[in-house]
């Protein structure tokens, strides 16, 4: 067969354009070889540093005396925290979860201390204590607030074991420590799948209460809930008294031995909340507060593990904390 002219130059083209189809599938390849490289070498660094990030420790101490006026500290690594801070002989306590490199930070002017996190801002408080008039603790039942969502910080961030105490004054007392001991410490009894709905709280002396808070995940699940006395209605006066976030609002009821607290069922209404601190502020020292799932069988909190903790000053009262810590 005889190539002519017009038969040689489109020949020409098709070898041109196969050969230019196989340049650019060769490119293809090659690109998406490299990109498959380049993942997969960039999910083993990613693997690898959350792998050493999650096992980091920084050089020095999980523990920490904040000094002076000012002070910033590192979380050695990933866990909880017991923070500390003291002024005018009360002091506030709480144990926190802080992550690997977490900057807090801690400052005192007069007689204010602060402990902050993020940044040395007054929206980043998470535990401050001015005296023992005025103190917040993120998620701990007793802060001075009025409204069940200033317990919670914006952040989320929040206290366990949160306490108010009598104690020293000044930096000096003022710390933070690691908490070693958190894994399986809550009471199993006081979380959610047993059904604890209903606090009550009995007393023979005073019969001066102020205020019940039950704190789950930060926030007061008591507060504008349902309160009654082991008399039902309290005869002439309305007990709601008992769940309106201000804990220093005494009120004497000589007709009733026993004050009851029902939280209800939580936001999603299928199934109870899971405890971390009860707080009953309340005048008197022989009190005891039991739990129940159905407001007749009840278990006293001491016979189930529950140590209490008496407060002081303005928050006259007992702490009932669910982690043993």
């Amino acid at each position: 067969m005889i190539l002519n002219e017009k038969g040689f130059a489109i020949s020409t083209i098709l070898y041109g354009l196969l050969l230019l189809g196989v340049l650019i599938m060769s490119l293809l390849m090659s690109t998406a070889s490299f990109n498959l490289t380049t993942t997969r070498d960039f999910v083993n660094l990613v693997e690898e540093d959350l792998n050493l990030t999650a096992d980091a420790t920084l050089p020095g101490s999980g523990s920490h005396s904040f000094s002076g006026s000012n002070d910033e500290w590192e979380a050695p690594n990933t866990g909880y925290y017991r923070v500390r801070l003291c002024s005018s002989g009360i002091c506030t306590e709480g144990v926190i979860y802080l992550v690997f490199r977490q900057k807090v930070y801690y400052s005192i002017s007069g007689s204010r201390v602060k402990f902050m996190f993020g940044s040395k801002k007054d929206n980043n408080v998470l535990m401050y204590i001015n005296s023992n008039t005025d103190y917040y603790i993120s998620g701990g039942a007793g802060s001075n607030v009025v409204g069940a969502d200033n317990f919670l910080h914006s952040s989320g961030k929040y206290f366990i074991n949160a306490v108010v105490s009598s104690g020293g004054s000044g930096s000096s007392i003022s710390y933070i420590n690691t908490v070693d001991a958190i894994k399986n410490s809550h009471n199993k009894e006081l979380e959610a799948d047993k059904q604890i709905r209903f606090i009550k709280d009995c007393t023979t002396s005073s019969k001066e209460w102020a205020e019940v808070q039950v704190m789950s995940g930060g926030k007061n699940v008591a507060s504008g809930k349902n309160a009654a006395t082991d008399l039902g209605t309290h005869i002439g006066q309305n007990v709601g008294f008992l769940l309106n976030d201000n804990t220093r609002d005494f009120v004497k009821l000589n007709e009733t031995s026993c004050i009851v607290v029902d939280i209800g069922v939580d936001m999603d209404n299928h199934s109870y909340y899971s405890i971390d601190q009860i707080a009953v502020f309340a005048r008197g020292g022989d009190h005891t507060t039991s739990v129940s799932a159905d407001g007749i069988n009840y278990k006293d909190l001491g016979s189930i593990g529950i140590n209490k903790t008496n407060m002081g000053g303005a928050n006259t009262g007992i702490y009932y904390n669910a982690y043993g810590i």
